[in-house]
């Protein structure tokens, strides 16, 4: 399986990233909102390239290191996503924003105000979007502070800032749903709230800074909501942006939330069988992939780190399925911890394929990525942004 790939290496199905690319923004254009996609995922020039080019409006990056890569690489329209403090993040901003249109969120007046003197003594304007907690309880003013309309007017006082608008994230909607709930039923309700929470603190916001109908920007994402969003047009302030970031590869957490089914995933992991023991009436292996690769992230109420895959079923028919009784129990840093069958017939040397828990972290650990189609390898994904954690 792939002899020429020394492992453990990260796999990313050609074909499945294209129909995941290709479904995200029909569903975008669909409900009549831009699509700007969060490339935390996959940190990949490439990748980004392909997501403009079937249609979104901009990128997402975490950090202002991440968003440097991508200006480099001419990428015009950029949007931080994270509350933007410190010094060294507005000097990296204020030098990107010469050479392509960078946005940025701030959760607190301090925070918007040192932008302003920074931005002001340079001669330059930032533009800032208001980050709002629609529940997660992470970051932000809550969108029913009703403080909050008073501190969006004092930003909007501020020399050098303007106001675009107002950013959410519904990190909530990694929350399983419980026992006898339906999950899409669940993922609706969230991407409801997130829709709704996110326009009524637009609406706030417009009405401090006297803002016409519809001239906020009101930008909202995560994957499990994207798949559920619906636009409301009545809104005075409507959700204008999506931006959810896993959906390019997918993941078992996505799987188990409900926003995917496993033949959707795109990322896996080869690794090789190093060591083979026979024990209690069961075959406990060592693979070359442990934390560095697999990550240590867990899925909520499951155990594992990561599905086994059936090769036979993927070689004949393209079909992802699990290999029954399988299970990577645990992980040492360089070495994932295989229980099977006493008749799995593992012999060192042989390759697996997994697929992984959290396909964000997986990515970001690599400097480049296997891109595949069926059984050949096409081609290599250098992971641009990878370490770019300021």
């Amino acid at each position: 399986m792939f002899e020429e790939i020394p492992t453990p290496a990260v796999l990313v199905d050609y074909d499945r990233l294209k129909r995941n690319l290709s479904a995200a923004q029909e569903r975008a254009k669909g409900a009549g909102v831009n699509l700007r996609p969060h490339i935390k995922t996959h940190r990949t020039v490439d990748i980004a390239g392909r997501q403009l080019g079937f249609g979104a409006c901009g990128i997402t990056c975490a950090k202002p290191s991440e968003a440097a890569v991508f200006v480099d690489a001419g990428f015009e329209d950029i949007r931080v996503a994270y509350p933007i403090a410190g010094r060294h993040r507005l000097e990296r901003l204020l030098e990107l924003s010469q050479r392509a249109h960078v946005s940025f969120c701030v959760d607190s007046f301090e925070a918007a105000r040192a932008a302003s003197v920074a931005f002001k003594n340079s001669h330059r304007s930032a533009g800032v979007l208001l980050k709002v907690d629609c529940g997660y309880g992470r970051a932000g003013w809550r969108w029913d502070d009703i403080a909050f309309a008073q501190t969006a007017q004092a930003i909007g006082e501020l020399e050098a800032i303007e106001v675009k608008g107002v950013l959410t994230h519904a990190g909530q909607a990694y929350t399983m749903a419980g026992e006898g709930e339906s999950k899409q039923a669940v993922l609706a309700q969230y991407a409801r709230d997130e829709r709704d929470r996110a326009q009524h603190a637009a609406a706030l916001v417009g009405e401090a800074l006297e803002r016409e109908r519809g001239a906020l920007e009101v930008s909202i994402g995560s994957t499990p909501t994207f798949w559920s969003f619906e636009a409301d047009r009545a809104a005075t302030f409507p959700v204008t942006e999506l931006r959810p970031g896993n959906y390019v590869f997918h993941d078992l957490t996505q799987v188990d939330l409900g926003a995917a089914k496993l033949d959707d995933c795109a990322l896996t992991v080869l690794a090789t069988v190093v060591s083979v023991r026979q024990r209690d009436g069961r075959t406990h292996a060592l693979i070359d992939a442990g934390k560095k690769t697999l990550t240590s992230d867990r899925r909520a109420g499951q155990e594992g780190y990561g599905l086994v895959l059936d090769s036979t079923s993927l070689a004949r028919e393209g079909v992802i399925q699990a290999k029954n009784g399988w299970q990577i129990h645990a992980l040492s840093e360089e070495h994932g911890w295989l229980d099977a069958p006493e008749d799995a017939g593992l012999s060192i040397g042989d390759r697996l394929r997994v697929l992984v828990n959290h396909s964000c972290v997986v990515a970001s650990t690599q400097r480049a990525l296997v891109e595949i189609s069926k059984d050949v390898v096409v081609g290599s994904i250098e992971v641009s942004a990878g370490g770019c954690s300021i």
